[in-house]
């Protein structure tokens, strides 16, 4: 099918013009956004976000708040003495076992991470194999399995196997949801789209903060903690039982499977009948250009083209993990109990509050401001505030290292509180909403889903050194850790400024031929 016959189809589903280019005043741009946010586009990212982004955020932050109970259910039963049979009893003798709260923590977010990397992995498969959308409806048996260990574990080793279960349905569906997400979004807004994913990660780490205070649920009486960690079967429902009335991705549709009027169907439920004479050249013309269906894993670090946007986009993510914001949502409740504080969890939930509003703030933004430059503001406000937390820590520990918690707050605490605060502020209006958006639209249909799973390995990899490793690596060097991670803030901005190019507004084609262009050496922003 050539491009004639690609206007022909669109033409006989219907005969309305596509819509003329808009002028760039803010008015033209808000009827534009109208045009091609569909009340359809709007439900299927929503329930996309509620089974992707909503059931990660949630498992990310729900371990936070009610940390002591948890621990505690746990610690009680496995730190009785238990003898240990083992074939090296005989040697060694009588081993005695207790597992330490801390250790059963940090385990927690290692083995949810180590699911996700491993979800991360096999996601390509099903998802080119039998399309976004019913990976996704098929991924939510595994997502309510985990929640279902966590929540009935009659031992710490079920819920620790619960939490990996959990992981692997976050790899799954994360990986799969913001490409599905990617796919259905208009070029135009597809920044706006794609940030409702980070919408839903931030919005449901501070819905399990809320509902992890002692006050709620994060109690062991009536064991509410057990409610707590299976409340995400709510959400998996809702994806299961919504996801499949909703288009499947046209670009899925009409470059893997070669369904043509189906995705022609597909975008005229998305982006409104206007709008899909357009859209059809445009995938027409990625089928003529393509150089690669499938790749293998070794084409990705042969093939510069291929290599170049996923080193970058490995290393955003990276940076995006370990330059300070994890050491907020993770143990935001141990950083503000150090800085004097007699209620921590509600500072935590106060966090939780301002990436909510700065995330929608930048939603708005994101197609008109660029990915590059919100980067580059957001690991510039970052590592400044990563500076100004040791500056508060060190000058808690010189002048008021008597000082108890509980008896008023000190100006250090101000400082490491207004800090952690304004390193959120970075974090969401740059490293959080761009690093989900850049990974999925730099490239072509073939290798998408493959090269968004290895982008997400860095996710998964990070996330478990720093569940795992930093309250130990925090305690070591307080009160200087966190200028460590200013320092990954700092080379995260160099390496933004050097290596990433403006994105926004573009096409596929017109992203992959810049890509080509700075592999071949041939450097523009």
């Amino acid at each position: 099918m050539n491009l004639n016959e690609t206007t022909t189809l669109s033409s006989s589903i219907n005969s309305a013009p596509p819509s003329p280019s808009p002028s760039p005043s803010t008015t033209t741009r808000k009827r534009r956004i109208a045009d091609v946010l569909t009340p359809c586009l709007i439900e299927t990212s929503v329930s996309i976000v509620l089974g992707t982004a909503g059931y990660f955020g949630y498992h990310l932050g729900v371990i936070n708040a009610p940390i002591d109970v948890v621990i505690s259910h746990f610690e009680n039963r496995s730190c009785r003495a238990v003898v240990v049979a083992s074939a090296s009893a005989s040697i060694f003798g009588t081993h005695l076992r207790c597992v330490r709260g801390e250790n059963l923590y940090a385990l927690g977010f290692a083995l949810f991470a180590v699911g996700g990397f491993v979800g991360s992995i096999v996601a390509g498969f099903p998802a080119d194999t039998i399309g976004r959308k019913w990976t996704l409806v098929l991924n939510n048996v595994f997502a309510v399995a985990g929640a279902l260990m966590m929540a009935l574990s009659s031992s710490f080793w079920l819920f620790l196997a619960g939490r990996f279960v959990s992981g692997f349905a976050s790899g799954i569906g994360i990986t799969v949801g913001q490409v599905y997400l990617s796919e259905i979004s208009p070029a135009s807004i597809r920044g706006l789209v794609g940030t409702f994913f980070e919408l839903g990660v931030v919005g449901f780490i501070f819905l399990s903060e809320i509902l992890g205070i002692p006050e709620v649920l994060g109690t062991r009486e009536n064991d509410g903690w057990r409610y707590l960690f299976g409340l995400t079967v709510v959400l998996s429902g809702a994806q299961l039982f919504s996801l499949p009335f909703f288009p499947r991705s046209p670009r899925h549709l009409y470059l893997h499977q070669n369904e043509k009027r189906k995705a022609a169907d597909a975008l005229r439920r998305l982006h409104g009948a206007n709008n899909v004479a357009s859209a059809l050249v445009e995938l027409q013309t990625e089928k003529e250009t393509a150089t690669e269906a499938k790749v293998t894993l070794a084409d990705f670090f042969r093939l510069p083209h291929l290599r170049y946007p996923l080193l970058v986009n490995f290393g955003i993510r990276f940076a995006r993990q370990i330059s300070g914001v994890n050491a907020v949502v993770f143990y935001s409740t141990k950083l503000f109990e150090e800085s004097g504080l007699a209620s921590p969890a509600i500072v935590t939930i106060l966090v939780g509050v301002f990436l909510i509003l700065l995330t929608v703030l930048v939603a708005w933004k994101v197609d008109s401001i660029g990915r590059r430059s919100l980067l580059l503001y957001g690991f510039g406000i970052i590592m400044i505030s990563n500076m100004c937390v040791t500056i508060g820590l060190c000058f808690k520990v010189g002048f008021y290292s008597d000082h108890k918690v509980g008896s008023g707050i000190t100006l250090p605490d101000i400082l490491t509180i207004a800090s952690s605060l304004l390193l959120s502020a970075g974090f969401a209006i740059g490293p959080g909403p761009v690093s989900w958006i850049s990974g999925s639209e730099v490239f072509n249909q073939g290798p998408r889903v493959r090269a968004v799973g290895l982008i997400e390995l860095a996710n998964w990899v990070s996330i478990g050194a720093m569940g795992y490793a930093f309250p130990s690596f925090f305690d070591f060097f307080y009160p200087y850790g966190m200028i460590v991670l200013a320092g990954v803030a700092g080379i995260a901005w160099i390496f933004v400024y050097v290596y990433m190019f403006e994105t926004k507004g573009k096409s596929v084609n017109e992203i992959t031929k810049k890509i080509r262009d700075r592999a071949n050496g041939r450097v523009s922003r």
